[in-house]
């Protein structure tokens, strides 16, 4: 018999899941409804759901979740959409929004701010995010934490890196059901950065806030996030 609901959420407070798939997952498909399933255990389990924020899989994580009552997190990308002529708005289930302004940054927000990981079928994108976690992991550029790859999609992949070097999937876990992913999450998942956004702003207005106030903010900001590799002024200021 699964644990309560209040039990599990006193287990798992303050802990956030990233889970990666595709956008374009039709919503009456199979990995649709496990998406929304898993999203749903995940939030009575008492974790955060965080996704890329669009449709397919994260529409259905993302509903599944805040119809269970749990916080919903998107790290979007708009920068994704500048060569089209409709421009796609993040999906309607989502608590908090969190822009990056590109693919490299997306994916490192959503890695530092989660204490797990969960990984559905597929396109590039996901294999992108798939790769960039797991080499962080591996390579302890992150603290360790559990990767789950849920069903058989990614099975030949992770034989192939289990032969190459038995070491790779040393925190990759399979899960065949909802159930089992949070299970391991339960006994796996560790504490990400969630407090980047329950901090308050300083109480500067635009009449009292001076360049070096905002330069500080500017530079506190990047800091907390790692950008510094990765932005120059141009792109932090946009």
């Amino acid at each position: 018999m699964p644990p309560t609901h209040s039990s599990n959420r006193a287990k798992s407070t303050h802990k956030t899941i990233a889970i990666f798939g595709s956008c374009s997952t039709p919503a009456q498909s199979e990995p649709y409804r496990l998406a929304g399933e898993i999203g749903k255990r995940l939030a009575d389990a008492g974790f955060e759901v965080l996704n890329g924020g669009y449709g397919g899989t994260m529409t259905a994580a993302s509903k599944a979740a805040k119809d269970a009552g749990g916080t919903t997190i998107g790290v979007t990308c708009p920068s994704l959409f500048d060569y089209s002529s409709s421009r796609i708005q993040p999906n309607p289930y989502l608590d908090i929004v969190l822009p990056a302004p590109d693919i490299l940054s997306r994916i490192q927000t959503m890695m530092r701010l989660s204490g797990g990981f969960v990984v559905l079928d597929g396109g590039t994108g996901t294999l992108s995010e798939l790769a960039v976690v797991w080499e962080s992991v591996g390579k302890r550029f992150v603290p360790p934490r559990p990767i789950v790859v849920v069903g058989h999609y990614w099975n030949q992949l992770v034989d192939v890196m289990r032969q190459h070097r038995a070491s790779s999937v040393q925190y990759l876990h399979r899960a065949e059901t909802a159930e089992q992913v949070v299970e391991i999450l339960n006994e796996h998942a560790v504490s990400g950065t969630r407090a980047r956004h329950q901090k308050k702003s300083p109480s500067h207005t635009d009449a009292t806030a001076t360049v070096s106030q905002l330069r500080g903010l500017v530079e506190k900001f990047v800091a907390e996030r790692q950008w510094q590799p990765f932005h120059n002024p141009k792109n932090i200021s946009a």
